[in-house]
């Protein structure tokens, strides 16, 4: 039985596992989910790439593949896996480009370490629509927490889309999970 390990720091991760599971019955999922230092593998790519090696080195070498279900991990560290550890397969997410050819304004909703990543610049280049960036630093811990509600999510958006003339989003991208959404 192939063996695949999943790292993240709270929800997604664990929705990500779930969502193997259930594709890949014949799988065992591993999930490695450091919910005690979430705050730091979602704001600092160096203490990310520390939690993530002393969380995985029981696992590396032992399992068929390490997926990142961390985009800061993925966008930062993956190849420096990748290259430490040449006999063990590594997986991260990627930020793609939406499959659109309408070209309208679009919001991007990050974490500040995510969006000044080189990856993240790239993302956007390439993207080729006019963009703004709201970063939620607090919204992956209330998430996880379960204290987000969809009364601030409404007022956030609104009060920064109020500030931003001129600039009216068809398209909502959540680089977590790259959901896409259109605002009601």
């Amino acid at each position: 039985m192939l063996k695949i390990v999943v790292f993240d720091s709270g929800y997604g991760g664990e929705f990500f596992a779930d969502q193997l599971a259930a594709e890949l019955p014949a799988v065992q999922i591993i999930r490695v989910i450091n919910w005690r230092e979430a705050d730091k593998v979602i704001s600092n790519p160096h203490s990310a790439r520390k939690i993530a090696l002393e969380s995985l080195r029981p696992y590396i070498g032992r399992v068929d593949l390490i997926i990142f279900a961390n985009y800061l991990l993925s966008l930062t560290s993956l190849k420096y896996f990748q290259r430490k550890f040449k006999n063990q397969k590594f997986l991260g997410l990627s930020l793609k480009v939406p499959d659109t050819f309408i070209r309208h304004d679009v919001l991007i909703l990050s974490t500040k370490a995510v969006s000044k990543t080189i990856n993240f610049y790239n993302f956007l280049f390439h993207l080729k629509r006019k963009t703004k960036v709201l970063n939620l630093d607090s919204w992956p811990t209330k998430i996880d927490d379960g204290e987000l509600t969809a009364t601030e999510i409404r007022y956030t958006l609104e009060l920064f889309l109020a500030k931003t003339s001129g600039f009216n989003p068809r398209e909502i991208i959540l680089h977590h999970n790259l959901t896409t959404s259109k605002p009601n």
